[in-house]
Parts: C-alpha cells; sequence; structure tokens
C-alpha cells in the first residue's frame, strides 16, 4: 500500500469512526505536522459532508453492532473513495464556504479549451483555456461570480439583483449585458459588446463606466488606466472558436495567441517580433496552429522544456 493510499484510509477511518481514540489522537497530531495530509482530510471531509448518515437505508443486516459507525462506512467508503478522486483530479469540483450552506461550483479550463457554462440564473459564460470561474448553485439579493482568467458573460437581465464579476484588482457590475473579461496578463481588459457595466477599481476606489464597443485597459506594472473602442468581430472572435490576427505585429499577437491556446509562446529575435500577421484559424488544435503559423510566417517553433514554452525563431538558410 503506498503512501497516499495509506492517507487515504487514515482520513476515512477517522470520519467513520472506526479509529481507536489513541489512534485518532495520533491522526489528529498528524494533521498539525502534515499539509499534504490536511488538505487530503479536507477534502474528504467535505464530501462526506455531502452524504449525510440520515440519507442512506441502514438495515439491522448491513451494520455490523461492534461499531456504530462500521455500516455506513461499508456503504459509503466506496463512493466516498471514488468521489474523493475525482475532486482532486477532475477540473471541476464543488465545495462549501465556511460557515455556509452554499454550494459553490469551481470550473477550470485546461489549455486551448473553452467551454459554455449555464449559471443559476440563465446567464451564458463562455471560460477560455486556462481559466478558472466559481459560483454558487443559487442567488439570492446578489449575483456573484469569482473569474482567473479570461470569460466572456451574456448576463440575463435583472434590475432587482446587479451582476458582479471579482477579480484579483478589480470588480465589474452589470444588470444585464455582454462583455468579457480578461486577466491573463498584466494588461487587464473589460471589453463591452452590449449593455452598460461599471467597472471599480479596488486600488482607489475609482468607478469607470463602459458603453458599447468600448474596452477597459487596466496596466498593474505601469498603473495606468486607457480607455478606448475596439473591434468587437476580432476582440471576441474566441468565444466562437476562432483566432483572428488582423495585421499584427508577431510581438503583439502572441498576447491574443497565448490567450487562445493557455500556452506562452516567447520571440527572442527583434526582427522577427515586428514581422506582421494576418491569418483567421478556426477550430484549429495547437499542432494544427503552429503548422500554420510556420507555414505562413516562415518560422520555426520549437517547444523548450526549460521554459515550459515555445519558442519561434527563423529558418536558417543554408
Amino acid at each position: 500500500m503506498n503512501g497516499n493510499t495509506q492517507k487515504e484510509l487514515k482520513c476515512t477511518r477517522y470520519l467513520t469512526g472506526e479509529m481507536e481514540p489513541e489512534d485518532r489522537l495520533v491522526f489528529e497530531i498528524e494533521l498539525s505536522v502534515d499539509e499534504e495530509l490536511l488538505k487530503l482530510f479536507r477534502d474528504y471531509k467535505t464530501i462526506w459532508q455531502l452524504y449525510p448518515q440520515t440519507e442512506f437505508d441502514q438495515s439491522d443486516s448491513e451494520i455490523d453492532n461492534s461499531s456504530p459507525a462500521r455500516g455506513w462506512y461499508k456503504k459509503l467508503s466506496k463512493p466516498i473513495l471514488g468521489l474523493a478522486a475525482v475532486l482532486l483530479v477532475v477540473v471541476v469540483s464543488l465545495h462549501f464556504f465556511k460557515g455556509s450552506n452554499s454550494l459553490i461550483h469551481q470550473i477550470t479550463t485546461a489549455k486551448n479549451e473553452r467551454i459554455r457554462i449555464l449559471l443559476p440564473d440563465s446567464s451564458e459564460v463562455v471560460l477560455n483555456s486556462k481559466s478558472s470561474i466559481e459560483y454558487p448553485d443559487s442567488y439570492d439579493e446578489i449575483r456573484e461570480v469569482t473569474l482567473k482568467g479570461e470569460a466572456y458573460f451574456k448576463i440575463t437581465k435583472d434590475k432587482q439583483r446587479p451582476f458582479i464579476v471579482h477579480n484579483n484588482g478589480f470588480d465589474v457590475k452589470v444588470l444585464g449585458t455582454s462583455f468579457s473579461v480578461n486577466t491573463h496578463t498584466d494588461q487587464k481588459k473589460i471589453s463591452l459588446k452590449e449593455g452598460k457595466v461599471e467597472v471599480l477599481i479596488k486600488d482607489n476606489n475609482d468607478k469607470i463606466t463602459l458603453n458599447p464597443n468600448e474596452q477597459l485597459l487596466l496596466d498593474t506594472n505601469k498603473n495606468r488606466v486607457i480607455k478606448r473602442n475596439f473591434n468587437v468581430h476580432t476582440e471576441l472572435s474566441w468565444v466562437d472558436n476562432l483566432l483572428i490576427l488582423e495585421n499584427l505585429p508577431f510581438k503583439e499577437a502572441l498576447t491574443k495567441i497565448d490567450s487562445f491556446y493557455g500556452v506562452r509562446f516567447i520571440i527572442n529575435d527583434p526582427h522577427i517580433q515586428q514581422q506582421r500577421i494576418t491569418g483567421a484559424f478556426k477550430d484549429q488544435n495547437l499542432e494544427d496552429f503552429i503548422s500554420s503559423l510556420e507555414f505562413i510566417t516562415n518560422v520555426k517553433v520549437i517547444y523548450d522544456e526549460a521554459c515550459s514554452c515555445y519558442l519561434i525563431k527563423a529558418i536558417k538558410n543554408d
């Protein structure tokens, strides 16, 4: 039995009441010194709380009277172990806020993955690659989500309940509208397609209102805010799994490419950085995109394990 399996068994036996008092004391001491075990135990405890004892049929034939919890453990141990594995490895998880009974959904996308989500109020979200979102299973007075990365929102109108997107550094408040938020880089972007949004910048409590076809750039490195018009078609094409590069310097195009595929491309050659690129890439996976990129720009793309990134280099002519 490997170390992880032993830890999983300890967590299960502790929660089911199968541990002897002296073993429980030792386990609690281990929790205080082993961060990995503590995290695993918290995950198991969350799942355990999802399955209250009263929901299960505990007939006398299934319960071992020598231990009050043993019958419950027999019926729940396999589901719990399976659910715990799911909780730890899949990108969609459920957990509870401390001190609250509100169930929170957390969804995370992998690289080159985009998914559509329907929120409890029927608002729609498209989550871009390498991004995550958290939202409750129901809304009360305020509709809220927390976003890391990039997402496009189409919000159901509800004048009585505003919709707020929380991010690190700013919040976006809306009533009913279509817009995108991108926090992948140091230059955050809020792009409004329809309706009206109010952006609250947390550092100075400034409030900035956006109208349709307006975009707000928040440069965290330079502490600068820019409000400008933008091209809705090219900026939001990723929602339809389409990457559009329209006569952009290669260096500038990398920002869109990185966000679209959830990986990092690097150009060290100044000449290639200024080379302009135009193209539309529909439903292409990363491998096909790299092949297309090499063909239309006459470069070579090489994966570098040292930086976990793709290096774009000039092709040397013999």
